[in-house]
């Protein structure tokens, strides 16, 4: 693989120089540690503050009980609800979410 460490620093720049606050957290969930270990790395020629937005969970972290009540939270993440459907069984309306109002 061509792994040019000049362009990736590059394209992060610019990723947070002209989308600095596209979303406020991405929770990426019953993450390997491999994946923990390679954004670890990665993940130092980015700022603080777009570091700061993808929170990694490896399997049985109870982080999320904390920004989801448990009577909304799927019981594989230790909640109470039935699991969530993946998308490809999910309506459009059901996908887009809040969006779809």
């Amino acid at each position: 693989a061509n792994f040019d460490l000049q362009t990736l620093r590059a394209t992060a720049s610019l990723v947070q120089s002209h989308y600095p606050d596209f979303m406020q957290a991405a929770y990426i969930v019953n993450c390997s540690k491999w994946l923990i270990t390679g954004w670890s790395a990665v993940s130092q020629l980015f700022d603080d503050r777009l570091r700061q937005k993808y929170i990694f969970l490896s399997k049985g972290d109870g982080s999320l009980q904390q920004l989801i009540h448990e009577k909304h939270l799927p019981r594989s993440f230790g909640g109470m609800a039935a699991e969530w459907r993946p998308p490809q069984m999910m309506t459009v309306g059901e996908r887009l979410g809040i969006f779809a109002e």
